[in-house]
């Protein structure tokens, strides 16, 4: 059958069949290990743990992506593109967990095996976030800027999107508003890109809807980085205002107290001349 495994497997798991696909699968790795054919155990291995992730069952992912690990050494077959991709989705993994320290060391061991800026970008952009989410945002831009300079061989304009938009996030956490406003200039100018194509057309989203979602997202980031920027002027003046309105308060009070004073006063003189009347 050959390829067929893997064409039919993901016709099943694209259509969201992922028992027929995981079925599918397994056929063909039993296949594979009766012609000792281990390569296409490789191959298949990585399709079930893809699979496994697909279903969030993590840990029987993880699973499959060791045992192409295992492979690490042996580069005789051409292993090594699936071992880096193993490692890539190992971290992977964890972070879908938000174990991000985990996923780190996998990450920076599938960036030493992979060779071209196809396959780094991701890479570089999940370390990104994993810093960026570890409260690392330095270490993180750094990486964000290596997945720059390799985006152009990235055909995929929503993953251009997605790190534009990472890109002014990471930088407004350390304040860095030109920056920011740079990456959001770049995040702009490919959604553009984005709604003339034909992906677009066949988007879940529509052009002007995703267009709609990109502009509140950015006024909401705009709001809370204004209001961290000016966090202490913004302070004060909530505290000046608080102080005005408990002085009008003990005022109030005080002229209160000093209008019953002043009738007790009167009353009193008052009774004092009708007995001397």
């Amino acid at each position: 059958m050959g390829r067929g495994w893997f064409i039919l497997g993901n016709a099943y798991k694209k259509i969201r069949i992922y028992e027929k696909a995981k079925e599918v699968y397994l056929e063909g790795l039993d296949h594979a290990l009766e012609n000792n054919d281990e390569l296409r155990q490789v191959k298949l291995y990585h399709r079930l743990g893809l699979l496994y992730s697909a279903l969030e069952d993590y840990e029987e992912a993880r699973s499959y992506y060791q045992t192409i690990i295992n492979y690490e050494g042996d580069t005789s077959r051409g292993y090594l593109r699936y071992v880096g991709k193993a490692l890539h989705d190992m971290g992977s993994s964890y972070m879908y967990e938000g174990n991000y320290k985990e996923a780190v060391p996998y990450l920076r061991k599938a960036l030493a095996i992979k060779n071209s800026d196809t396959e780094k970008f991701i890479t570089y952009m999940d370390l990104g976030t994993s810093y960026v989410e570890l409260g690392e945002h330095e270490e993180g831009i750094v990486y964000y800027q290596k997945a720059k300079e390799c985006y152009i061989a990235v055909e995929s304009i929503k993953e251009h999107i997605e790190l534009f938009r990472l890109m002014d996030l990471a930088y407004r956490k350390v304040d860095d508003h030109k920056n920011s406003s740079a990456s959001a200039d770049l995040f702009y100018v490919a959604i553009d890109e984005f709604a003339a194509t034909k992906e677009a057309l066949n988007n879940q989203y529509s052009a002007a809807n995703l267009k709609s979602w990109i502009d509140k997202h950015q006024s909401e980031n705009y709001f809370v980085a204004q209001l961290k920027k000016y966090k202490y002027i913004i302070g004060f003046l909530v505290g000046f205002i608080l102080l005005l309105i408990f002085m009008l308060f003990v005022i109030r009070r005080q002229k209160s107290k000093l209008k019953n004073l002043g009738s007790t006063i009167l009353e009193e003189i008052g009774g004092i001349i009708k007995k001397a009347s």
